[in-house]
């Protein structure tokens, strides 16, 4: 399995907020037993984030908000506020029944296990 040809990026995203959209930046690590995809997310709250697995196709999505106080006054920033969205479509060898996810310090870790079937395994004979 070669991750960088087997995972497609989805090209068209539907834009139905009149809010700023931005594109996370993603590594995708091919291990012993599946991948491992990694979302930086700076500033998404967990409770603003969503992944979910429909039809073959991973999605990740959800929103930033900066939260100022009243009366701050914003000079210069180079991130974005916004909603965000990313697809990949899954390869067959990857089972998404075995998708772990972590979100810690503003980046989620997805790992995506084989499935039983793409798992080389010894067999004995006797």
């Amino acid at each position: 399995m070669n991750a960088d040809k087997e995972i497609i990026q989805s090209a068209e995203v539907e834009r139905t907020e009149d809010r700023p959209h931005f594109t996370p930046n993603v590594g995708i690590y091919e291990t012993e037993d599946g991948l491992t995809l990694v979302a930086d997310l700076p500033g998404v709250p967990k409770g603003n984030l969503s992944v979910s697995v429909d039809e073959g196709a991973l999605k990740i999505e959800g929103s930033m908000n900066l939260d100022l106080p009243d009366g701050i006054k914003t000079v210069y920033r180079e991130f974005e506020e916004g909603v965000f969205q990313r697809s990949f479509n899954l390869p067959d060898e990857l089972d998404p029944a075995k998708i772990q996810a972590n979100f810690e310090d503003g980046v989620l870790r997805l790992h995506i296990g084989k499935s039983e079937r793409a798992i080389t395994r010894q067999i004995e004979v006797k």
